[in-house]
């Protein structure tokens, strides 16, 4: 395109070059009402916009009438020149499918906990399936000195603390409908957030995909809370997968249960222990391929354009740095 040709487009452009929002889908949905909605969109000059579930939907998300809805929206939008872009989730972040994914515990998002317990407290403890490891410690304002693993029956030693590690599941809060947000670190769980979400629009807005519905927004997907309380975290959790302890033998050649201590706890020597930089690695690299990647693969192969953004991209270190702060 010549100089004068785009110096034209960008005084008019096209609906490609257009700011496209996110259409709150809420309340009792009426279709005369969305279909007045569009031209009023087009009136205002959007270029499209995303057909996006809000607090207050009414009408069953993924129910037969939403995706008729969906279809007489993408219809009349592209025959006006507007673009039709789907949203992948009921609210946000994305991944629950707004809580049917996390009926089932197994693809309910986790955490590895740490709980400090003295003397006292340790002798009451008891060993249940959901504990990963008990160590005793010597340390001084979580400053770690020395550390010695523990078995069923041993005892602490004076001025030892003991570091409690165990399997916790998120709690259920009402943004997920009563469920919880999902373990986007396993690929069972995206599976199945694909086949009732994304599967479903293939199934029900058939041809339209990659043509009047030009893509679909993934909304704020994490592989969970680090160090902090944001998003249902603690400041003594992290993210945990079932096969966390499996892949990071695999990836990095050690054992991450032999040095929990070290992911939670500054050593004495004043550096940042390689566990903690590897723990973070394998996190973020189990995240794109169980989730990030099958999503775009789905989208390729059904001729759909992926957008969207992930929790926390305003800052690449934002829980990078809560951990630093922690360690």
């Amino acid at each position: 395109m010549k100089l004068d040709e785009r110096k034209k487009e960008f005084q008019n452009p096209g609906p490609a070059f257009r700011a496209k929002p996110f259409w709150a889908w809420n309340g009792k949905l009426e279709e005369k009402e969305l279909l007045r909605q569009v031209d009023i969109l087009k009136e205002m000059g959007f270029g499209g916009y995303f057909m996006h579930s809000r607090m207050g939907l009414e009408t069953e998300y993924l129910g037969e009438e939403w995706f008729s809805l969906i279809n007489s929206c993408a219809d009349y939008g592209h025959a006006e020149g507007m673009e039709n872009w789907l949203y992948d989730e009921d609210r946000w972040p994305s991944g629950s499918a707004g809580g049917m994914v996390t009926r089932y515990k197994k693809y309910r998002a986790k955490f590895l906990e740490m709980t400090l317990l003295d003397r006292t407290e340790y002798r009451r403890i008891r060993w249940p399936q959901n504990l990963v490891a008990v160590f005793a410690c010597r340390m001084e304002e979580e400053i770690l000195y020395s550390k010695r693993r523990l078995c069923k029956g041993d005892r602490l030693e004076a001025g030892e603390t003991a570091v409690v590690f165990r399997k916790i599941y998120a709690e259920k809060n009402d943004n997920y409908n009563g469920y919880c947000y999902v373990d986007t670190m396993s690929r069972e769980a995206t599976d199945y957030f694909l086949k009732i979400t994304h599967e479903k629009y293939r199934k029900k807005c058939g041809k339209r995909l990659g043509t009047k519905i030009q893509g679909i927004f993934t909304d704020e997907p994490h592989r969970g809370p680090c160090f902090t309380e944001f998003s249902g975290g603690s400041k003594r959790r992290v993210p945990y997968t079932d096969q966390l302890f499996e892949e990071f033998a695999s990836r990095f050649g050690y054992e991450l249960t032999e040095l929990l201590p070290e992911l939670f706890l500054r050593k004495e020597i004043g550096e940042v222990s390689c566990v903690t930089r590897d723990y973070f690695e394998l996190c973020q690299e189990l995240f794109l391929e169980n989730f990030a990647m099958p999503i775009q693969e789905w989208c390729r192969e059904n001729h759909m354009l992926l957008t969207g953004h992930v929790l926390h991209e305003d800052s690449l270190t934002e829980e990078r740095l809560t951990a630093v702060r922690k360690l």
